[in-house]
């Protein structure tokens, strides 16, 4: 730059002193003289500043060039290996990310899996408890129905008939039947009581102590668990003659009675004319009647005859249970009883879940490498000239002047060469 500086300015003092030399003392010989020489001074230093410029001008654009292909290469190596780097990071962090995701379905596949485990095992456990409760539950159910089953079985099995028939009955008082010939009607009696007591075999017996037709007595007795409706039927023939030949002005009069009580409504009796051919009249009454255990039912002669009444019988019969209507199943029936069958809540274990922790991949930053970059700006303040010095000299720009580039300084030097009417630099 000093071989191409000076010249320049010599031919700018030259050229300016000659020009104010000449308006001074105006044109002669001698300065025309003088003028063919500046001219050839010229002509010589504007082609060896010329020839100086372009070899000047020739070095720097080469200089620039290298230096524009050193940074445009530094960069572009440096936007690489940035590229490079976040690749490799970006690489790494989706392969972190990756490894993190399949541990975290590894361990949510083992978890899952205990913990299908574990409630299956806790659901077995729970339905094996409810199993065994319900078959105690179902069990206890059938012994309950079993037994009310029985007591409706016993009700159906009971029955209670009875009839004894004696030949004859004389005077006023209760009709007996083991008198002579008195008996019970055969096949008549059948008793059974509950499951307790049978028809025939031993197990009458409990039956027979019951002696619920008395033919001693003539009381037909209810035995105990049997209340209920009965019927009763009383049957004979009445002698309305004497054997001397007189018309009873009184035949006898027979009645029902319920505990020694004489039951209104229940008389039998007759009344026909005298004819000692057809004196013996045939008498029938039924009634039924509402007992309870231990109550006694009777037939009573009123009236005090003289004559024998024939063909007697009484009957009794047992109707309907009233535990038949009022409480059949018995305790068995009772909702409200502590051992009526019911259903419970079968113990339940409970299932605890634990929830499963996964883990987080830890966040890493991309960090530039800004060491790639170490003497950049540097090479970018030698190769851009404008970027903080003024050409030609190195020097900082004041005063907000705008670098100098070699067109520029060409252009100032052939504005000076003007002024000397002296030929441009092409």
């Amino acid at each position: 730059s000093g071989e191409m500086r000076n010249p320049t300015i010599y031919v700018a003092v030259i050229v300016t002193l000659l020009m104010q030399q000449a308006a001074t003392k105006g044109v002669d010989r001698q300065t025309m003289m003088h003028k063919a020489q500046i001219e050839e001074l010229a002509r010589v230093l504007k082609e060896a500043v010329r020839d100086d410029l372009q070899k000047s001008l020739l070095v720097k654009h080469n200089k620039l060039l290298e230096r524009t292909k050193n940074f445009i290469t530094k960069t572009l190596n440096y936007v690489d290996k940035t590229f490079e780097d976040f690749k490799t990071h970006f690489e790494k962090k989706i392969q972190n990310n990756n490894e993190n995701a399949m541990n975290n379905f590894d361990a949510l596949e083992k978890h899952t899996k205990t913990t299908l485990t574990e409630i299956n095992k806790t659901l077995m456990q729970n339905l094996r408890k409810i199993n065994v409760k319900s078959m105690e539950e179902h069990t206890d159910i059938i012994s309950w129905a079993h037994q009310r089953a029985e007591l409706h079985e016993d009700i159906f099995k009971t029955k209670i008939t009875a009839c004894a028939k004696n030949e004859g009955h004389f005077g006023k008082g209760v009709v007996k039947y083991n008198n002579g010939d008195g008996h019970y009607l055969q096949d008549s009696v059948s008793i059974r009581i509950k499951n307790s007591t049978c028809d025939r075999g031993v197990c009458m017996e409990p039956a027979r102590a019951e002696n619920i037709l008395d033919k001693a007595r003539g009381v037909f007795k209810v035995p105990s668990k049997a209340s209920g409706e009965y019927m009763f039927t009383f049957t004979l023939r009445i002698d309305t003659w004497t054997t001397s030949g007189r018309y009873l002005l009184q035949p006898s009069s027979y009645v029902f009675r319920k505990n020694h009580r004489i039951i209104k409504g229940t008389q039998i009796s007759t009344n026909v004319m005298p004819n000692w051919k057809s004196d013996k009249v045939p008498v029938s009454r039924t009634i039924f009647l509402k007992l309870k255990e231990g109550d006694e039912v009777d037939v009573f002669q009123e009236i005090y005859t003289q004559t024998l009444d024939d063909d007697v019988s009484f009957c009794g019969a047992l109707l309907h249970l009233d535990q038949a209507s009022t409480n059949p199943g018995d305790l068995f029936a009772d909702s409200e009883s502590s051992n009526f069958p019911s259903g419970t809540v079968a113990a339940q274990d409970a299932w605890h879940h634990n929830d499963l922790a996964f883990t987080q991949v830890m966040p890493v930053d991309f960090t530039l490498q800004k060491d790639n970059l170490s003497g950049h700006k540097e090479s970018l303040t030698e190769t851009l000239i404008s970027g903080d010095s003024c050409w030609p000299t190195l020097r900082p720009c004041s005063d907000g002047q705008w670098p100098m580039h070699g067109k520029d300084a060409i252009d100032g030097i052939n504005e000076s060469l003007k002024e000397m009417d002296i030929d441009v630099i092409p």
